[in-house]
């Protein structure tokens, strides 16, 4: 006897992502506020599969946490993220005009 499927081998194909899901650095995460939090690593004893970021100097990120707490949307996101302000190793502008927070 023969087993017939209606379901079609596209139906069952996984889904490719969209634009922004492809683009996502690993580590990262976005709520649709313009700001994007990428989870580094300092050093080689953290997360290997996390990126790198050692150069920060704990000056650098006093500077970065102080323009966070200057902006109250930046201050809201990481709030909504439950994220401390003492995670934050730097900040950088994105080219859409929004916000990567760089976090340990």
């Amino acid at each position: 006897m023969k087993f017939v499927s209606s379901v079609s081998m596209a139906a069952l194909a996984p889904k490719a992502p969209s634009g922004a899901e492809a683009i996502t650095p690993l580590g990262s995460a976005s709520a649709g506020d313009g700001v994007t939090v990428v989870h580094v690593a300092l050093s080689s004893n953290d997360d290997p599969q996390l990126p790198r970021f050692p150069d920060q100097t704990p000056e650098d990120m006093a500077t970065a946490q102080k323009k966070i707490i200057g902006n109250a949307d930046l201050v809201a996101a990481l709030n909504k993220r439950d994220i401390n302000i003492d995670d934050v190793v730097a900040l950088d502008h994105a080219d859409d005009g929004g916000h990567i927070i760089y976090v340990r």
